[in-house]
């Protein structure tokens, strides 16, 4: 094996690099990712050289038959044979060209897995460009294949939001002909670090999304499917617009060669794990459609709304890492901040769903809705049902619920009879409903006394934590969860925040459903406290002459009731007020002394109780009253 000779330091690191190599070729394939990191530990630049003369060595075993195929593998093994001569054939590798084509090289601006990305500029007409160039010793018959596609598709592709292409074409280079395409130079950056360094708001990056998602939409309008969305890929302009690069993974609809799983043919993964739809990751052949890509852009906005990933799978195994993307449920996007609550919440986690019948239809409907939500006008998506997140829960947590079956045993009679009651009332909605809703009784109380037992041990956090999640509240559904739920909830994420008030005793407090507000009621008034900010929203009732002893949220937090006593006579109030206005929506005066006062479950009816002892059941809409002593 023969070299250039070179320095005593340039000698060492060849000797270096050979060494690695050739245990690495004898190797068996399945053993080589250990060697490597066994053998280059941290240098990076020395397994970056080892890998490039490992595929250029694979590519003299197998060939091609394309376009680029036959000058890029004769290029390859020229580059194998140049650089077994020393490590100056290396520096020369890393310098580049300074001409390819009708194109000036200016700098290296990029570099990934398949090639190397120049800044350029073109002789006639005279501009700036863009050049891509596969490796010379990473040209392996796939990476050609997909090497051309790429500049295929771009040519299809004709959007304000995707570069778009110049030139394909081969040059004769240092190691012989090598494949390139030409597109146009964005002068910008990285989505993320576009919206860090123009500190956008929330709506600003939801109109940058959409945007995104436009471009996005015309792909698939042409066939085309991106399959490696990820923040990387798309560069923010300096006029503040996103443009959508790398389709070198691209799927075309009508090529049946266009396979669908996560490997390729030479043992590379297609696409970044983190962006990828669970249908990506999955052993069966599922095909890959739009709302792939639709998955990814929902990745995409949790992680620029939250600066979180929906799945961290850093660190993981790739079977763990798979796992975890397929069947954990991400948390709630409200929960990183008030502005993402709500529509904004409910949409991305749509785009989010891991049944893709279940996601947005299209990249265009997931931005129609992100514009209605900018609008203020009724977005389409709706959260999931209860009884679907119960069934997903029972199939991902199969082990976990039949773990629990002597605590089931004292719930089994109740929960065979209602599902045979819910089949014999298959045509009877009534009865099925009423089906439905004591099913579903039955298993909240089995998840609360499987979170009982999970309770004890700080190491069952993650069991715990999705049969807490299971019951997050939902403002279109009734609240069926009772104290036992908010105990759980409590054990995983401990209160810390604390507020004063300037009343000099509190009576009672009572946390909102859905927002981060607690009523106070004291001697002299109500108010509303944010206890994330710590600050008051509102303070709808003052009065120095009366005492609010009970006051408490509808179950959907859209209004809150109160009762009250009077200091100088004898008599009180029961009433109602609107959460968003404050206005006092019905008032229910009397000569008792109100101590308590609570919504029916259902939230059309009030019950109080005085210092005498009557109980009192309030229909506000109709004005009527019963009492029951």
């Amino acid at each position: 094996m023969g070299r250039v000779k070179g320095s005593t330091g340039d000698d060492a690191r060849f000797e270096q690099i050979r060494a690695v190599f050739e245990r690495a070729r004898h190797a068996a394939p399945a053993d080589r990712e250990a060697l490597l990191e066994r053998d280059c530990g941290a240098d990076q630049a020395l397994r970056t050289e080892v890998e490039r003369l490992l595929a250029a060595l694979e590519t003299r075993a197998h060939g091609g038959n394309d376009l680029f195929s036959e000058p890029a593998l004769a290029a390859s093994r020229k580059f194998l044979e140049q650089v077994a001569g020393g490590e100056d054939a290396l520096q020369e590798v890393a310098a580049g060209p300074e001409w390819i084509g009708g194109y000036r090289i200016l700098r290296r601006i990029g570099e990934g897995g398949m090639g190397v990305v120049y800044e350029a500029e073109q002789e006639s007409p005279k501009r700036r460009v863009a050049i891509k160039v596969l490796h010379a010793g990473r040209a392996t018959a796939e990476r050609l294949r997909r090497f051309r596609q790429e500049a295929e598709v771009l040519g299809r592709l004709h959007h304000p939001g995707i570069a778009h292409i110049l030139e394909a074409g081969t040059f004769e280079g240092e190691w012989g002909e090598q494949p390139f395409f030409a597109m146009e130079l964005v002068d910008g950056v990285g989505l993320r670090l576009h919206a860090e360094r123009a500190r956008l708001d929330p709506r600003e990056r939801l109109e940058l999304l959409a945007s995104i998602a436009d471009a996005v939409h015309h792909a698939h309008e042409r066939g085309v499917v991106h399959r490696d969305l990820k923040p990387d890929n798309v560069l923010v302009d300096n006029q503040g617009k996103p443009k959508v690069l790398d389709f070198g993974v691209a799927r075309v609809a009508e090529r049946d060669d266009d396979h669908s799983t996560l490997v390729t043919r030479d043992g590379e993964i297609l696409g970044t794990l983190a962006y990828m739809a669970p249908e990506q990751l999955s052993a069966d052949r599922v095909p890959i459609t739009p709302r792939t890509d639709v998955y990814a852009l929902g990745v995409i906005a949790y992680e620029l709304l939250s600066d979180r990933l929906p799945h961290n799978v850093g660190g993981l195994a790739l079977p763990a890492a798979i796992q975890e993307i397929a069947e954990s449920t991400a948390t709630g996007l409200g929960r990183y901040g008030p502005s993402l609550r709500g529509d904004v919440e409910t949409i991305v986690h749509k785009a989010l769903e891991k049944d893709s019948d279940r996601r947005y239809l299209s990249a265009q409907a997931f931005a129609d809705d992100l514009r209605r939500h900018l609008d203020d006008v009724p977005v389409l998506a709706r959260p999931p049902s209860r009884s679907y997140r119960l069934r997903k829960f029972v199939r991902r947590n199969r082990a976990l619920v039949l773990g629990g079956a002597g605590i089931l045993t004292s719930l089994a009679a109740g929960l065979v009879a209602t599902l045979i009651f819910a089949g014999r009332a298959e045509e009877k909605a009534d009865e099925l409903s009423i089906a439905q809703d004591q099913l579903e009784q039955t298993l909240y109380q089995t998840q609360m006394l499987l979170a009982s037992e999970l309770s004890g041990s700080p190491s069952t956090t993650t069991q715990l934590q999705p049969l807490v999640a299971e019951w997050q509240p939902e403002l279109e559904e009734p609240d069926r969860r009772g104290w036992e739920w908010r105990h759980f909830r409590s054990l995983l994420e401990p209160f810390a925040a604390s507020f004063e008030t300037e009343f000099e005793s509190v009576h009672y407090i009572d946390a909102h459903p859905t927002k981060p507000w607690v009523l106070v009621t004291s001697a002299g008034g109500l108010s509303v406290w944010d206890f994330e900010t710590q600050t008051q929203v509102a303070q709808p009732v003052a009065d120095a002459g009366l005492s609010v002893l009970s006051a408490q949220w509808s179950p959907t937090g859209d209004r809150l009731a109160y009762c009250t006593y009077l200091h100088s006579e004898q008599g009180g109030c029961v009433a109602v007020l609107a959460s968003d206005t404050w206005e006092e929506l019905w008032r229910k005066d009397s000569d008792q002394l109100f101590k308590v006062v609570t919504w029916h479950p259902e939230g059309e009816a009030l019950v109080s109780v005085s210092f005498g002892g009557v109980v009192s059941v309030h229909r506000p809409s109709s004005d009527e009253v019963l009492s029951l002593t």
